[in-house]
């Protein structure tokens, strides 16, 4: 098995080492079968578990555990490391922050390391290279949410496991090979696949991480540090000041890798791109459809056939970790974890290379990088490119970023009408809720309508609410629903003065806006489509408000149309989900469906269709031809009336007495069946 480390200088070794005569036999339910690694920060072993799988367990430094600091450090971090997922990423198996030495256990794949992979062999191939460079990316934007980042990552740190590359070191609990919750040096052989502020000093980051990574990957390219060329003088050879002077040597690069490697290798951290960008581009490009509208999340599957394509081993390759790997993959595949040298013939490659590469435009198209920008075709193609555009090429119906951003806010804060809709799950809400906010313009007077509905929003649950406002009167109506009642429209008071913007819709679905354009890091901007319509997808990370605080590097997925008006806005903030659609910007067909006169009692009511989808042109009809029935009639059938496949009736029945309507503002309702019902409401004056 192939030792892995992620801090200090150890050395990768094929063979595990004795156990030391202080070593234990075992540690948590695992059987130690020797050394694999040694830092200031603990103990690295080679273990088995109940059914003789390798494992590798990682045990802090006695020291390490005696400080009540870094114990505290140690639990944080591997509390984030549990919630660390991914492909290609180690699997935190088991841990145990309590232990008198605190410990956790990950995988231990099998499969030479990409540094002695690269040395016996040569460069990878091209579809290899691709699914390495997919699959490293992965596991760094699995890192990042946890507040955890690897430092300095090596060709060491890279194994080439059967199944794909798999990424070392996030378990390193000395700080080194990464993490926000304990600080640590670089070491000597690592610092020159640091990034220059890391090497400096810098607390460890994400944009450190894609330097690393554009190192790691220029390396799996060609052989060589981007930053160290073979046989340049010593001062020549100083990487971070020829990173300084931006001059990495990416020759030998592909072609539809390299500008994405050149920007991942900038100095400044700000212009480089996100993991999370680097890795959605290169599954874009691999893929023959779009991509653009699945979540980060829901790629696996995309880079698994990724991997796939281009870690199909050569037959007659020999890995020169074979000797110490052993044994078969899945469907036969070599346990050592081989991959074709960049050379060899390999049948089967022409289609492997068809399944992962396509186009220079079509990467062009689906590579997104760093802040605001993307690539165009022409960096792809080799043309000379200053640095990533943040706007649209002159043919695009679509503006920047920013503007979609601006205009989408603009719509909400401006336009006569519009449905926000607003479906939330998880973190601190109990149960499922949806909240809608709904403009209307009745001849010109703006009608805002708010409903929270709990659980199923076709069969909302007790406690459900709904509010109408109308500003020009400062009238407030309240109705209390759900569990299988139907409630009533009551006045309510305005609980104080800022409470009609709150009702008034526009506030609640604006303040989204609000907060990406302060403070968002744009990390994707891809033209496509959604649900068919023609639309622009911007992505990265913000910091929203919620549940009394403020969240940042909240992931965010935006889509708008042609038009500027948002369609779609998904982001999750505290474990909360939040997931908004909007629509309506156009006109209404339904919400208040404007006035009609002739009710008895009251003479005029607004028609508020508050069950089912309904259109207003199909509801109107109805409720005008049951008031067309003359009033004698009504009075003597009690004001109830069957209109088609409609049912309706005055609620309360009139008699004359204002005291009749003194609390409650409705008048009355049709309704057809128990999914749809339109209210007559009286919204002129307070009853």
């Amino acid at each position: 098995m192939s030792a892995q480390h992620g801090a200090g200088d150890v050395p990768h070794s094929p063979h595990l080492r004795p156990l030391a005569d202080s070593d234990p036999g075992s540690v948590g339910p695992y059987t130690l079968t020797g050394r694999l690694a040694q830092d200031g920060a603990g103990v690295v072993y080679g273990a088995t578990d109940s059914q003789g799988s390798p494992i590798a367990v990682r045990v802090a430094d006695e020291r390490l555990a005696a400080d009540p600091g870094g114990r505290s450090a140690l639990e944080r971090r591997i509390a984030a490391l549990q919630g660390v997922a991914g492909v290609c990423a180690l699997p935190v198996l088991a841990a145990d922050t309590r232990a008198e030495r605190p410990w956790v256990a990950t995988g231990a794949p099998s499969g030479p390391s990409l540094r002695s992979q690269v040395e016996a062999r040569g460069p990878l191939p091209r579809e290899a290279l691709l699914a390495l460079a997919a699959g490293t990316a992965e596991a760094l934007t699995g890192a990042e949410p946890a507040g955890l980042a690897y430092g300095a990552i090596t060709p060491d740190d890279v194994v080439l496991a059967p199944d794909g590359p798999r990424l070392a070191g996030l378990d390193a609990l000395g700080g080194t090979g990464g993490s926000a919750f304990a600080a640590a040096d670089i070491p000597m052989g690592r610092a020159e696949w640091a990034s220059p502020e890391t090497a400096e000093g810098a607390p460890l980051s994400a944009s450190g991480d894609v330097f690393s990574w554009g190192c790691l990957v220029a390396y799996a390219a060609t052989g060589r540090h981007p930053f160290m060329p073979a046989g340049a003088a010593d001062e020549e050879a100083d990487p971070h000041l020829r990173v300084r002077e931006g001059s990495p040597d990416l020759d030998g690069v592909p072609g539809e890798l390299a500008p994405l490697i050149g920007l991942a290798l900038v100095a400044d951290p700000g212009s480089r791109p996100t993991a999370e960008s680097a890795y959605r581009g290169l599954v874009a490009y691999a893929s023959a459809d779009d991509t653009s509208q699945t979540p980060t999340r829901e790629l696996a599957d995309r880079l698994r056939a990724i991997i796939a394509a281009g870690w199909k081993a050569d037959a007659s390759a020999v890995s020169p970790d074979a000797s110490a790997t052993g044994g078969s993959g899945a469907d036969g595949a070599p346990a050592n974890g081989t991959v074709p040298a960049a050379d060899a013939p390999g049948p089967g490659r022409p289609g492997a290379l068809a399944t992962a590469v396509v186009t220079v435009s079509s990467m062009a198209a689906a590579m997104v990088i760093g802040a605001g920008g993307f690539l165009t075709a022409a960096s792809f193609a080799g043309e000379p490119q200053a640095a990533p555009s943040e706007s649209p090429s002159p043919e695009s119906p679509f503006g920047s970023a920013e503007q979609a951003v601006s205009e989408a806010a603009a719509a909400l804060k401006s336009g006569e009408s519009y449905r926000a809709v607003e479906d939330v799950e998880g973190g601190g809400t109990p149960t499922a809720e949806r909240r809608e906010h709904v403009l209307t313009s009745l001849e010109g007077e703006p009608f805002f309508q708010t409903a929270t509905l709990l659980g199923d929003p076709e069969a909302p649950a007790a406690g459900s609410t709904a509010y109408v406002y109308r500003p020009q009167s400062e009238l407030l109506l309240r109705r209390d629903f759900g569990g299988g009642v139907e409630g009533r429209y009551v006045v309510a008071a305005l609980p104080d003065e800022s409470a009609g913007d709150r009702l008034g819709s526009r506030t609640p679905a604006v303040k989204p806006f609000e907060e990406l354009m302060e403070t968002m890091r744009v990390a994707e901007r891809i033209e496509g489509r959604l649900n068919g319509t023609p639309a622009l997808h911007v992505g990265g990370r913000f910091a929203p408000a919620a549940d009394g605080e403020r969240h940042s590097g909240v992931r965010f997925d935006l889509w708008t149309d042609a038009d500027g008006h948002p369609l779609r806005l998904d982001y999750t903030a505290g474990g909360t989900e939040h997931n908004w659609n909007y629509s309506g910007f156009g006109g209404l067909e339904s919400g208040i469906c404007g006035v009609v006169d002739g009710v008895p009692d009251v003479e005029r009511a607004y028609l508020v269709p508050t069950r089912g989808d309904l259109a207003c042109d199909e509801v109107r009809p109805v409720v005008e031809e049951y008031l067309a029935i003359p009033e004698a009639d009504q009075q003597a059938a009690g004001y109830v009336a069957e209109v088609g496949e409609w049912t309706c009736r005055m609620s309360p029945p009139p008699d004359g007495d204002p005291a009749t309507r003194a609390y409650t503002s409705d008048v009355g309702a049709c309704e057809r069946g128990p999914a749809e019902r339109v209210d007559l409401v009286l919204l002129d004056e307070t009853p």
